[in-house]
């Protein structure tokens, strides 16, 4: 053991000098790589090369001791220095160090740090090892406040995640909430907010809006735009629409509905984000076999497609429902005001208020309980 502690001591200030400048070169090298190496293996480097200063240190102003009352002086201010050097150390550490967690993310391992100020996020790096991480930003996962805890499963837990390419522009945003099935098991129900591989469009879809047509419907999330605007008039009463989609702020409009949609000269439209969108032909819903008086058409796509909504609502005594309001969210749940005017017993007609909930954005529709 002796012996050992000699060949530590011999040359130790060189050593760690040298080690010191050494990990600068590798973390240059990992930088110029778009690497780092993980930051508790930065710790425990700067960890060691401390405490073999230290020993250096101590072990040069040994050799010029001329006595063992000047080595115990030396040991006490050695011992004391060292903690006064510790303790900020590990105080700093305590204040600015962010956790690193090995996460799976669609079948990928990503490093993930977390922050909790001022709200809780985690931003995903490209994981090379339990050593080393990459220094682009992959994936960033928003949850909520500083309070949340992103690994608690419960129930209604949301999270939004945005993925990023090599040249960290936004390819993929999706808002993902975790519901329980009824064996009890957790599953996604995911909301893609934007997909760069389905929303961008070519060169060759850029739409000029003829200078005598105004939109019918115009609405802006970030620096997206959307536009519903008529194609053609559709014989009677009726007209084709069609999606125009900005991304840079109405700089350039494409068109991105794949097939017109046909609907009603005073149909009124809505978008709640850059991909849940709705079209109320006439203003009334037509129950099942009377769809002439009307439907509510959805796109989940941010107008590329839409289908007709299904409502889930019998009454032998209306052929029709009316539209009160535009579909919106209220507590996260996708809601929709409507009447109906149905016969009663002392004769005539008489306005019953109907509140819809739906929990498949729009295709289905239910009586609120």
């Amino acid at each position: 053991m002796k012996k050992l502690g000699k060949k530590i001591r011999k040359n130790s200030l060189k050593k760690s000098l040298l080690f010191l400048g050494s990990m600068f070169v590798f973390q240059f090298l990992l930088y110029l790589m778009n690497l780092r190496l993980r930051n508790w293996v930065v710790f425990i480097l700067i960890l060691v090369i401390l405490i073999h200063f230290l020993v250096g240190i101590t072990d040069f102003i040994l050799k010029k001791c001329q006595n063992k009352l000047e080595k115990r002086i030396t040991y006490l201010v050695i011992g004391f220095s060292f903690l006064i050097v510790l303790i900020p150390c590990f105080l700093l550490i305590s204040i600015f160090y962010k956790p690193e967690y090995s996460v799976r993310l669609k079948d990928k391992t990503y490093v993930a740090v977390l922050q909790k100020e001022p709200y809780v996020d985690m931003a995903y790096y490209d994981s090379f090892g339990s050593f080393i991480v990459g220094i682009k930003e992959k994936v960033h996962a928003y949850f909520e406040d500083k309070d949340y805890n992103p690994f608690e499963m419960f129930k209604g837990r949301k999270v939004e995640y945005t993925y990023y390419d090599e040249e960290e522009k936004v390819t993929l945003k999706e808002s993902i909430t975790w519901i329980q099935n009824k064996d009890g098991l957790w599953e996604e129900d995911v909301h893609i907010i934007y997909d760069s591989t389905t929303t961008k469009p070519s060169k060759s879809e850029e739409y000029l809006l003829p200078e005598d047509k105004e939109p019918l419907y115009e609405v802006q999330f970030s620096s997206t735009i959307l536009r519903v605007i008529q194609v053609e008039s559709v014989l009677p009463q009726n007209m084709a629409v069609n999606v125009l989609r900005s991304p840079d702020n109405g700089n350039n409009f494409y068109a991105i509905t794949e097939e017109a949609l046909i609907v009603s000269l005073e149909a009124q439209f809505v978008f709640l984000n850059e991909t849940i969108g709705f079209t109320i032909s006439t203003g009334n819903i037509g129950l099942k076999g009377n769809e002439s008086y009307g439907r509510l058409f959805v796109t989940q796509n941010g107008g590329k497609t839409f289908s007709s909504s299904k409502f889930n609502y019998e009454n032998n005594s209306v052929h029709f429902i009316t539209v009160e309001e535009n579909p919106y969210y209220e507590n996260e749940i996708l809601k929709l005001k409507c009447s109906v005017y149905e016969s009663v017993l002392t004769g005539g007609y008489e306005e019953k208020e109907l509140l819809f909930i739906s929990k498949d954005n729009g295709l289905t529709w239910d009586l609120e309980k």
